[in-house]
């Protein structure tokens, strides 16, 4: 089994519609480790998924200070690619924009549009 291999479940409804599958070096799966004193510690995945049609973007958050996150990009159902961005994608609108949550200098919301060539 691949830690770094996730798949993305549509769901009409309580039906699978479709499963996606992809591989990004990216995604780390749940880890449980052992904390002091006989404790343990939890770090889920957090993985949004946004979609604009027929093209789904997914980000992957790697954790730690200054990280470039991944966000990867499918066009029906395929995946097309990957880029590395600064912030983290929470929403989309009506016009495909993506908005991402950055942390550089300050907290901010910044909304970024597709240009295709």
């Amino acid at each position: 089994m691949n830690p770094h291999k996730y798949e993305i479940r549509v769901y009409e409804g309580n039906e699978i519609r479709r499963v996606i599958r992809h591989e990004s070096e990216s995604f780390s799966p749940l880890e449980i480790k052992l904390a002091d004193e006989g404790r343990f510690g939890m770090m889920f995945p957090w993985v949004p998924v946004l979609e604009h049609k027929t093209r789904l973007y997914v980000t992957m958050k790697e954790f730690g200070q200054d990280t470039v996150h991944q966000l990867d990009i499918f066009e029906k159902d395929n995946y097309i690619g990957s880029l590395k961005v600064k912030g983290y994608a929470y929403a989309i609108d009506k016009k495909g924009h993506l908005y991402f949550a950055e942390e550089e200098e300050f907290p901010r919301v910044v909304r970024y549009k597709k240009i295709e060539k």
